[in-house]
Formats: structure tokens, C-alpha cells, sequence
């Protein structure tokens, strides 16, 4: 697994649909373990930064969570 910065390697409509994803997660669930950590990540860095680091961190769930076979949580 890739632990450097963000880069823009890769498709950019999926990078497009996973920051869709988080931006549907933090509205969902504002409180929950991806919005507190943009929340957080907001007041420092910005919102932008914030929601790339958050989608970065939703990626890192989904690949859990279908690795191992079990539900969300948030």
C-alpha cells in the first residue's frame, strides 16, 4: 500500500467519485469517524486539503471493509 503524498496519478474520475463519496459520508454522518477527522483537518488545513486527506482515509475503509468482508461502521 502507498504511503506517500496524494499524487494525481491514476483515473481522475474515480478520485472524482471517491471525494463524491466522502463529501456523501461527512454529510451523512457528520460526527462519524471520516466527518470528525475533516472536520478536524478543516480548521488547520483548509477545506480542500481536508476532504482530499478524508477521501484518502474513506479508501483506506473501503479497502478494509471489502478485504474483510464485514460492514461498515462508521
Amino acid at each position: 500500500m502507498y504511503h506517500g503524498p496524494i499524487t494525481k496519478q491514476g483515473s481522475s474520475y474515480l478520485r472524482w467519485i471517491l471525494t463524491q463519496v466522502t463529501w456523501a459520508n461527512i454529510r451523512k454522518e457528520p460526527n462519524g469517524t471520516v466527518g470528525n477527522f475533516y472536520s478536524k483537518l478543516k480548521k488547520k488545513k483548509g477545506s480542500a486539503k481536508a476532504i482530499v486527506a478524508a477521501s484518502a482515509k474513506m479508501l483506506r475503509i473501503i479497502y478494509w471493509v471489502l478485504k474483510e468482508h464485514m460492514p461498515y461502521q462508521s
